[in-house]
């Protein structure tokens, strides 16, 4: 498992960070089970 992680996870992880840092956040608290509306928001650096 160790060396799965080593080969496939942490280059994929070394990658992500050289893009900006964002979060996803619900458009509006919806009331019910179902499709929600999301949204990415940009982190501040």
């Amino acid at each position: 498992m160790r060396a799965a992680a080593d080969a496939q996870l942490v280059p994929r992880l070394n990658a992500l960070k050289k893009y900006p840092p964002y979060r996803l956040v619900l458009k509006s608290a919806g009331a019910g089970l179902g499709w929600q509306p999301l949204e990415w928001q940009a982190l501040a650096p």
